[in-house]
């Protein structure tokens, strides 16, 4: 169980990598790395409001049309959606390429969460550490089991 600013999220790092500071709501990095500002690639959880008229189909969306807005060479692709182990559904999957001189790799796994998004991201700054951190990735979306999220009137346990 990880404890967040904005509440409680069962999932479990995968094996390789240890909890740092960085980006969201929690950010991995391989142990080997030494911390987050000199790592090239990192694992990191986020989340975003939503409208309550707004579903996750929509969410994603707007996210992919973001991309494509900042980046005008970007690759993006959907992914097949990642079974999740431990609750019954699946995340849906989406991979990033900005284009740009200096690149950037990134796979998304989204999940809708009542009026919110959970994001579980994988950024690297090269294409060969981004592709030899999928299977860890992978390993950390399906060790999610949801989680306990702190509203403004909710009781912190």
């Amino acid at each position: 169980m990880l404890m967040t600013n904005e509440g409680l999220i069962a999932i479990d790092a995968p094996e390789g990598w240890v909890r740092s500071e960085g980006p969201g709501l929690a950010a991995f990095l391989r142990k080997s790395d030494g911390d987050s500002q000199s790592a090239e690639v990192l694992i990191y959880i986020n989340t975003s409001s939503t409208d309550p008229k707004q579903g996750v189909e929509d969410f994603i969306k707007q996210d992919v049309e973001g991309f494509r807005a900042r980046f005008k060479k970007a690759a993006i692709k959907e992914e097949a959606p990642i079974k999740l182990a431990h609750v019954k559904g699946q995340m849906r999957v989406w991979t990033f390429q900005s284009g740009e001189q200096f690149s950037a790799f990134e796979r998304l796994a989204y999940a809708g969460e009542a009026d919110r998004v959970l994001i579980l991201a994988l950024s690297a700054k090269r294409k060969a550490l981004f592709e030899e951190s999928l299977p860890a990735f992978e390993e950390f979306v399906r060790s999610y089991r949801g989680s306990i999220w702190f509203g403004p009137d909710a009781k912190k346990p």
